[in-house]
């Protein structure tokens, strides 16, 4: 992901917030979103309006690992904002990691997520984040969809089993535990093949 810089047909004709712009978007693209968010002044008006500015600075607080920027940012950029490539779900994984998940899956956005590794990620966090503030109907469809992370499955597998939802954590079960490399710590020696036709059964 490359931010482009503003350009100018002659030397010296960048107004000030342009130079300043050129400056964060340049440290970004170095990959120092640190440098790109310090750069960023506390008041981005210009006459581009506050918007471009707020897009650049969440992308580069999300990039830089700081939560409390990120949080600042996203709220100025409302309920309608699409992070671009997928930082929501970085952003929610920095929420998660200091305490709260249920905001964290506020902050997630899953129409954005457009290849096939944010789509895994991104549902695997997000059926994580949804067995873990108990909202288990929710979970289970997202468990269901493909390409979740199989361990991200068996993990909410076990906590149906735990929970006395054998039959949920059952099919849960069989989704995830043949894509396992290591199958048996995951709990899918619980899961048992019966005799002839009659498929399987989860032993308590």
């Amino acid at each position: 992901m490359t931010w482009l810089l503003v350009a100018t047909a002659a030397a010296g004709s960048l107004s000030p917030w342009q130079v300043t712009w050129n400056a964060s978007v340049s440290a970004l693209n170095a990959g120092d979103p640190a440098g790109c968010l310090a750069a960023i002044p506390a008041e981005p008006l210009s006459t581009e309006g506050s918007w471009r500015w707020w897009d650049l600075g969440y992308t580069c607080a999300v990039s830089a690992s700081d939560l409390a920027a990120a949080d600042t940012y996203r709220s100025s950029l409302g309920p309608g904002y699409r992070p671009r490539a997928a930082l929501d779900i970085h952003h929610a994984w920095l929420k998660r990691g200091a305490g709260d998940p249920e905001a964290a899956l506020e902050l997630l956005v899953p129409r954005g997520w457009t290849s096939s590794h944010q789509q895994q990620v991104g549902h695997s966090l997000h059926l994580t984040l949804l067995s873990e503030t108990g909202r288990w109907e929710e979970a289970l469809g997202v468990a269901h969809r493909p390409g979740v992370d199989p361990r991200a499955q068996a993990s909410f597998a076990q906590q149906l089993a735990a929970a006395g939802r054998s039959e949920d954590a059952l099919g849960v079960f069989e989704r995830a535990c043949p894509e396992l490399e290591d199958p048996e710590l995951w709990g899918c020696a619980s899961v048992i093949r019966l005799p002839g036709d009659g498929g399987v059964a989860l032993v308590e």
